[in-house]
C-alpha cells in the first residue's frame, strides 16, 4: 500500500468559540442555547457524549473530563475548533478542545473523530511537548509546506496515540497518530486567530500511512465586527460547504477503490471507549426488554453477584446500573461488568434462543472486531444465566389464549440466525472450504422470549418488533423498512378488499329488496364496511396488552 500516493485538498469552514460562551453574535454564529440562532450555530448535543444538551459546551466538557478520572477545574479554560451547523446540517469529522490551565497556558487537548458510520471516539491528550513555533520540526513531522508567517509566535502542541478507532475501509484499527497542533492562541488580542494542526497516520510497522492538515487560508472573520456585506458573502462562500463534505469523501473513496486498488477492511464494531452509532427505533424498543430481562436474572439467583451494566449510548433511560443478587445485598462474593458496545446487540440477542449461544457468539467466540457487548467476568455470567429459575414453556402455553399462541408460534417458526459478522471466527477459518455448516435445531422460544410472555405487560410490541426483525433477515436483506412498507400496503389492499366485498354485497342486497320491498334497501350494510375494516385489521395485528402469568 505505502508505494501508492493520493493526495486532495478541499476547502472547509470552521469557527472557533470559547467554551461556555452562550450567545449569538451579529446573527452570524450562535453557540449552546441562545435565545436566537445564527446562520452558524454550534450545538451542543452534537459533540462528545451522546445528546445532553442542555448541559451545554461547558457542562458537557466537565462531564468528558470526568469519566476520564481528570478534574475539570485544572483546565478552567478551553477553545473549540469545529465545523458549524448551517441550515440545521452539519457533517463534523473531527473537532479540536484545546484545554488551558489557569494561566491560559495550552496544557492538553481532545480531539473528536467522527466516522462516516455515525460513530464517535474521543481522544484526551495531555502535552507531551508545548514548545516555541519550530519551521523545520513541522516539516519533518510530515508538512510537505512551508508554515505560513501568522505573524505572532505559536506553541506547538504534540502528543502520539494508538489507534483504536474505524475511519477509513482502506485502514485497519492498528497502527498509531500523531498530532502537532498549533496554539490558535484565542486570548491573543490581535485578532490574529489561525488553526494549523497535522495529523499522521502511522502502520503499526512504524510507516507513514496518511498525512491530513487542516490550517487557516484567510483570516479570520469576527462575526462582531462583520458587515452586512461581509456576513453575506461568508454565507454565500461558505454555507454550502458542510453539505459537499460527505460525497468529496465518497468521491476519493472512490479514485482510491477503483483506481488505486486498494485493500477494504470491514467496519469493525467500536471498540471499548468509542461512541457507537445511533440506535435504530427498533433497538430502543428492545433494550428495556433486554434490561428486565437482566434484572429479572439476578433478582431470582441465589449467586451472591453484582452486576454494572451499561447500555448502548442513546439506548436506555440510564447510563450506568448495578444490579444486585438479594444474597448480595451488603457485599457481592463476585463483581462484574456488562457493557453494550452497540446498539446491534439488542436486535441480534433476539435471534438466539439460547442466552448463553448469544453470550459466547457476541463476546466469547468471536473475532474482538465483532464484539457488541463486553464482559469483566464471563465466567462469572454464565453461571448466572445457567442457574436462573424460570417457568417452564409447557407451563405457559396453558395460559396463552389459542390467537396469541398462533402469533407465538409463528415467531418461534420465523426465528433464524442473526446476520454474519464482518470478521469469521477462528473456528470458522479453520473448517475446509468445501464443509457447509448448517443449523438443523428446531428453535424454542427463546429465554427472553419466554420472560416477556411471562411478565411484560407489553409483550405485543416485542412480539411485533421481533417479527418484524426475523421476516427482514429472511425475505428483505434485513431492511426492516421494507417490511414496514409491505405492512402498509398489506393493510391497505385489507380495507380495499373488505370494502369491495361488502359492496358487492350492498349491491346485491339492494336489488334483492327492490324486487322483493318495492325499492326499499337497507342502507346499514355500507355504514359497517369501515367498522368491519377496522375490526379486521385489529384482528390481523393482534394485542396481548397487559397479559400476565402468574408465578
Amino acid at each position: 500500500m505505502f508505494p501508492k500516493k493520493h493526495s486532495f485538498s478541499y476547502s472547509y469552514l470552521v469557527v472557533g468559540i470559547p467554551v461556555g460562551w452562550s450567545d449569538c453574535h451579529g446573527s452570524l454564529l450562535s453557540a449552546d442555547a441562545p435565545k436566537k440562532r445564527g446562520w452558524f450555530h454550534v450545538d451542543p448535543a452534537d459533540f462528545l457524549a451522546r445528546g445532553d444538551g442542555h448541559l451545554g459546551l461547558r457542562g458537557k466538557l466537565d462531564a468528558y473530563l470526568e469519566s476520564q478520572d481528570v478534574t475539570p477545574s485544572d483546565y478552567p479554560y478551553a477553545y473549540l475548533v469545529t465545523a458549524p451547523r448551517f441550515l440545521g446540517y452539519s457533517f463534523n469529522p473531527v473537532s479540536f478542545w484545546y484545554l488551558y490551565s489557569g494561566q491560559k497556558k495550552l496544557q492538553a487537548m481532545i480531539l473528536e473523530v467522527n466516522n462516516t458510520f455515525d460513530e464517535r471516539r474521543m481522544y484526551f491528550l495531555t502535552a507531551a511537548s508545548v514548545v516555541e513555533e519550530d519551521k523545520e520540526q513541522l516539516q519533518e513531522a510530515g508538512k510537505e509546506e512551508a508554515v505560513e508567517d501568522i505573524g505572532i509566535p505559536r506553541k506547538i502542541f504534540t502528543n502520539q496515540w494508538k489507534k483504536d478507532f474505524h475511519v477509513s475501509p482502506f485502514n485497519s484499527r492498528d497502527g498509531s497518530y500523531k498530532l502537532v497542533a498549533h496554539d490558535p492562541a484565542p486570548f491573543d488580542t490581535s485578532d490574529a486567530l489561525s488553526v494549523n494542526n497535522t495529523i499522521i497516520l502511522q502502520s503499526s510497522q512504524g510507516h507513514k500511512k496518511l498525512v491530513a492538515r487542516v490550517f487557516s487560508t484567510d483570516p479570520a472573520v469576527n462575526p462582531l465586527n462583520a458587515t452586512t456585506i461581509s456576513k453575506a458573502t461568508l454565507i454565500i462562500r461558505w454555507g454550502w460547504v458542510g453539505f459537499v463534505t460527505f460525497p468529496r469523501i465518497i468521491r476519493e473513496a472512490w479514485k482510491l477503490y477503483f483506481k488505486q486498488s486498494l485493500e477494504v477492511f470491514f467496519r469493525p464494531e467500536v471498540s471499548q471507549g468509542s461512541i457507537s452509532r445511533h440506535a435504530t427505533e427498533i433497538e430502543k424498543t428492545l433494550e428495556p426488554f433486554f434490561f428486565e430481562y437482566l434484572r429479572h436474572v439476578v433478582d431470582n439467583t441465589s449467586l451472591s453477584i453484582s452486576l454494572t451494566y451499561r447500555p448502548a449510548p442513546g439506548t436506555g433511560t440510564h447510563s450506568k446500573v448495578i444490579l444486585r443478587s438479594p444474597s448480595a445485598s451488603d457485599q457481592a462474593d463476585v463483581e462484574c461488568d456488562f457493557d453494550v458496545l452497540s446498539p446491534a446487540f439488542y436486535s441480534r440477542f433476539v435471534h438466539y434462543a439460547h442466552t448463553s449461544e448469544a453470550l459466547d457468539r457476541e463476546f466469547l467466540c468471536t473475532d474482538a472486531k465483532n464484539r457488541t457487548i463486553s464482559i469483566s467476568k464471563p465466567e462469572s455470567l454464565a453461571k448466572l444465566f445457567a442457574a436462573r429459575r424460570q417457568a417452564p414453556h409447557t407451563a405457559l402455553k396453558q395460559h396463552i389464549s389459542l390467537p396469541t399462541r398462533v402469533r407465538w408460534q409463528v415467531l418461534q417458526r420465523l426465528r433464524c440466525a442473526a446476520a454474519e459478522q464482518a470478521y469469521p471466527a477462528a473456528i470458522e477459518t479453520e473448517l475446509d472450504s468445501n464443509v457447509v455448516a448448517k443449523d438443523i435445531r428446531q428453535l424454542p422460544l427463546s429465554d427472553l422470549d419466554t420472560f416477556v410472555l411471562q411478565h411484560s405487560p407489553q409483550a405485543s410490541i416485542y412480539r411485533r418488533q421481533v417479527t418484524s426483525l426475523f421476516l427482514a433477515q429472511r425475505f428483505a436483506l434485513g431492511f426492516v423498512g421494507l417490511i414496514s412498507w409491505v405492512e402498509v400496503l398489506g393493510k391497505i389492499g385489507l380495507v380495499i378488499g373488505i370494502m369491495l366485498l361488502f359492496k358487492d354485497q350492498n349491491d346485491a342486497v339492494q336489488t334483492l329488496d327492490k324486487s322483493d320491498h318495492n325499492g326499499l334497501s337497507h342502507p346499514f350494510h355500507s355504514s359497517i364496511v369501515a367498522t368491519w375494516a377496522l375490526h379486521l385489521i385489529s384482528l390481523a395485528k393482534g394485542s396481548e396488552a397487559g397479559y400476565m402469568v402468574p408465578g
